[in-house]
């Protein structure tokens, strides 16, 4: 069932100076509300007068003579109907009624009327429309308690292939009308300002008819036109069903419908109204394309631009945290890139896997929002599914926000800090062995040739780890048809270098020092020292870790302070090693703790040195990795505050 726009206008007649309440009655009006003062010629007389053809005496009003004012409009055209209502339904005589209005009011401003004009459907015949006309006007006389005039216009009567000529008397052309075609059919109501008491004087003002008192009451009253406009529609829909006509009036407004259209205005015979209503809906036609654009890009959003996509999965996906989409996600990608260089630089893998899994259920979450999207606008299923089809647009969507070259950097850390994890295990491991067999070798006895068979594997093992990595270094360097002997070099400073990292560089300078001695033959082993074979004593563990906190002390880096920490480590594994090998089983901690200080009388108060002059230089051995590293934000705060609450 088509829908049509309920033309409809409420305006207040003031006595004005410039211009005449016929003027502004016949012609100004429609959505807003004004006023129609009194002053000089002008009143309410005239306006009814005008409006119902009559001819009305004016007693306010004075010719050039001083008699009365005559209000003679009777031989308007047009005009088939004109009556005056009061609250109880009851008629009265608009020449007493109306001058009675004029000398009620008594400033020279006042507000003596309102009015109303409705456009009717031409499709009804005249009487219909008269008697809805009037039934309009007895319920707005007794909702509001005022008296109203209503006169029915109408420019052309008849029926739709018939119109009667002008001069056709009134009752005949009420008789022969069925609807004539764009005959402009309206009613003008005119409402007295003030309220008609029962014995039929005159009150106060209706307030309830005045918008802006509406408005500024508290708590606010609604528009008279609200009241107006829902009766008005209510009652033309009922007659227009009666008569089996096949469409409706709408009385709320297009932005209150939700339809994006400029409203016409309502034309009559005006070529100007209807040179407006032609240039309105042009614009309409524009917006209406501009939105079938819009509906097409939105039902394929793979044809969007960039800019196009961002805006539709903002619209289309709800907020997060108060912020669109698109903003959220770039906020969100911002903080894990920064998480992920913080655990780039502590070595912490975690870290780094949380913000992957953070990425990849954001993404998934996303998806799947975009496929229930796709589902619920009725798409036909795509091939591979509504999953696959949201991926490739979420894919995208975060590859245009950046959040694809974050993704890789996650990635390419967390293999990074797997594969560094993974060396540290392999070095861990290797230094384990390595001090076992330095325990051993020590040891002497029978089992020293053997350890030292394992110290000449551990060794050819590691030169085996190490080559590819110095022959791939060269040849980026540019080298090529490098010497065996300068390979062997480099191989030999990367063993060193590894056993540095390991933190048994005087453990695998004593092993070569012990198997030095062992391969000189004897009575040469001063000829090879240059010195007697017995002033080759190896270091004690406590002259190791002496020597390890002494180069800590001196030049306090990350580096001296990590192999001291290494050295402390590397003794208290080769004494549980020797300790587990005698026993056949590992030691207790107490026991443990007897043997080291046994072997190193200053034991703990290196440790406890070493502890206080790393957190002085800014280094904390990590609990976790067992690594020396910077402290943090935090840990610096608590070390130069311990009284702080935290």
């Amino acid at each position: 069932m088509a829908m049509t726009e309920l033309h409809f206008s409420l305006a207040a007649l003031q006595r004005s100076k410039r211009r005449s309440s016929v003027d502004k009655a016949a012609y100004e009006g429609g959505k807003r509300l004004t006023s129609f003062k009194r002053s000089g010629v002008m009143s309410t007389v005239a306006k009814v007068a005008y409006d119902g053809a009559f001819r009305l005496t004016d007693d306010r009003q004075v010719d050039t003579h001083g008699q009365p004012l005559i209000r003679d409009y009777s031989h308007k055209q047009n005009v088939f109907s004109s009556t005056l209502f009061d609250p109880a339904g009851n008629l009265l005589d608009p020449q007493i009624f109306w001058n009675g209005v004029e000398f009620h009011h008594k400033r020279g401003d006042a507000v003596v009327a309102r009015t109303i004009v409705m456009a009717l459907p031409d499709e009804l015949p005249l009487a219909e429309s008269i008697k809805l006309a009037e039934d309009y006007a007895k319920i707005i006389a007794r909702h509001y308690g005022v008296g109203v005039q209503v006169s029915v216009h109408r420019s052309r009567t008849g029926t739709p292939e018939v119109v009667l000529p002008m001069g056709t008397p009134v009752a005949e052309v009420v008789a022969q009308d069925t609807g004539a075609k764009d005959s402009n059919t309206h009613a003008h109501f005119i409402l007295s300002s003030c309220a008609v008491l029962e014995d039929g004087t005159l009150g106060k003002k209706v307030v309830a008819l005045d918008t802006f008192a509406c408005a500024r009451m508290d708590p606010p009253e609604p528009s008279p036109l609200v009241f107006m406009r829902t009766l008005a529609a209510g009652m033309i829909n009922r007659v227009l069903a009666v008569h089996g006509l096949p469409y409706r009036v709408e009385h709320t407004s297009f932005a209150a419908r939700g339809i994006d259209q400029i409203p016409t205005i309502h034309e009559g015979h005006c070529d100007l109204r209807k040179a407006i209503n032609e240039s309105i809906r042009d614009t309409n036609a524009i917006r209406a394309a501009e939105r079938e654009r819009e509906t097409t890009v939105k039902s394929s959003p793979e044809k969007m631009s960039d800019e196009e996509l961002v805006a539709y999965f903002d619209a289309t996906h709800a907020q997060e945290d108060g912020k669109l989409l698109s903003e959220w996600l770039a906020r969100k990608g911002a903080e894990a890139e920064a998480a992920v260089k913080t655990c780039e630089e502590l070595r912490f893998l975690n870290g780094a896997i949380e913000q992957k899994e953070w990425y990849v259920n954001t993404k998934n979450k996303v998806i799947e929002n975009e496929a229930r999207n796709l589902q619920e606008r009725g798409e036909p299923e795509p091939e591979g599914g509504f999953i696959a089809r949201a991926a490739r647009l979420v894919e995208r969507f975060f590859r245009i926000l950046g959040l694809e070259k974050i993704a890789e950097h996650i990635e390419e850390t967390i293999k990074k800090l797997e594969r560094e994890k993974e060396e540290k295990r392999i070095r861990e491991e290797y230094r384990r062995e390595l001090l076992k067999t330095h325990t051993r070798v020590r040891a002497g006895g029978s089992g020293a040739d053997a350890a030292l068979e394992e110290f000449a594997d551990l060794e050819s093992r590691l030169r085996a780890l190490v080559w590819p990595t110095v022959e791939k270094r060269l040849q980026q360097a540019g080298s090529h048809d490098i010497p065996d002997d300068e390979i062997d070099r480099e191989v030999a400073l990367e063993m060193r270098r590894y056993w540095a990292k390991c933190g048994v560089e005087a453990e695998i300078n004593e092993l070569f020092r012990i198997r030095d001695a062992a391969e000189t033959p004897p009575g040469a082993q001063g000829i090879k020292s240059g010195q007697d074979s017995s002033d080759e004593v190896a270091p004690t563990p406590a002259e190791i870790l002496g020597a390890a906190f002494a180069a800590a002390k001196a030049n306090p880096t990350l580096e001296t302070v990590d192999a001291a920490y290494k050295t402390i480590n590397g003794i208290r594994a080769g004494v549980w090693a020797q300790m587990a090998e005698e026993s056949g089983a590992g030691p207790e901690p107490a026991i443990l703790n007897a043997a080291l200080l046994k072997n190193v009388p200053k034991w703990d108060t290196i440790r406890a040195d070493l502890s206080d002059l790393a957190k002085k230089n800014g280094f904390i051995l990590d609990k976790v990795t067992r690594e020396v590293r910077p402290m943090t934000r935090a840990e610096i705060r608590a070390r130069d505050n311990p009284g702080l609450d935290r």
